[in-house]
């Protein structure tokens, strides 16, 4: 049996409850997951200023506008996601790997972002602020709410699907079209990873309810809220972008 059994009762009536003890180990075990997802944020913003100040963000801008930007973005992809597939195929056991290819993604996904602060430097730092307020928001109304979003798995799969499809679609269309796709891109994508912060804080949370702490890899859940958070921070990135353009003008 595993050690969660251990540590569940049985109510009157026959109905199981989780006694204190393990509802605190899995409170500190999301408690922590949202902490490695705030560091991990906050070294990806601290690469995108350091970039640029150095001057890397510049030369980021030069590639991804220049002859090769489409064989530049899809090399960024394939480092990106290579990079996930090495910390998702790497074991908890060996901690310090796992750690450092994370810290790697972090860092690499504030080089390819340097260009924001460069484009605007407040926006960059509004939508930093805002997603952290968020993200932590979200993850305690998570906890608070009675509605399961797992029922809603496979509307959020196929809306995921078609927000992938309208970004795509945004970068090549254009006129209606163009405006409609990138519309559906902005409000979609942040209403949908709005809510796959809230799902996957309720998974975690039915994880270790049912398979207990000892198994439970604290980095792979934390790349799955940073991701959700980096998608709503390039949304709120563009809406405060767009307030402060419109504002100066």
């Amino acid at each position: 049996m595993s050690a969660v059994a251990s540590r569940i009762e049985r109510a009157p009536g026959g109905a199981s409850t989780i006694v204190p003890d393990h509802v605190s180990e899995v409170n500190e075990k999301i408690g922590q997951v949202y902490l490695y997802t705030a560091a991990t944020f906050a070294t990806t913003c601290i690469t995108a200023q350091l970039s640029a100040m150095s001057g890397l963000a510049a030369k980021v801008i030069t590639l991804l506008v220049g002859a090769h930007a489409l064989t530049v973005g899809i090399g960024l992809l394939a480092v990106a996601v290579a990079l996930m597939a090495a910390i998702y195929f790497t074991s908890s056991r060996e901690s310090v790997l796992k750690h450092s290819l994370f810290g790697l993604f972090a860092v690499f996904h504030g080089v390819v972002f340097s260009p924001l602060v460069l484009i605007n430097s407040s926006a960059f730092a509004a939508a930093a602020a805002t997603t952290v307020v968020m993200t932590g928001g979200l993850g305690w109304l998570a906890t608070k709410i009675q509605t399961q979003f797992e029922r809603f798995e496979k509307i959020m799969l196929i809306s995921l699907s078609v927000i992938a499809a309208a970004s795509l679609g945004s970068l090549f269309l254009t006129g209606v079209a163009g405006t409609i796709a990138h519309t559906v891109s902005m409000v979609g994508g942040f209403a949908l990873f709005s809510a796959y912060i809230i799902y996957d804080t309720q998974m975690m949370r039915k994880e270790l309810q049912t398979d207990g702490v000892q198994h439970f890899d604290v980095i792979d859940r934390t790349m799955k809220l940073y991701l959700n958070a980096m998608n709503l921070f390039t949304r709120l990135f563009e809406l405060f972008n767009q307030r402060s353009n419109s504002e100066s003008t």
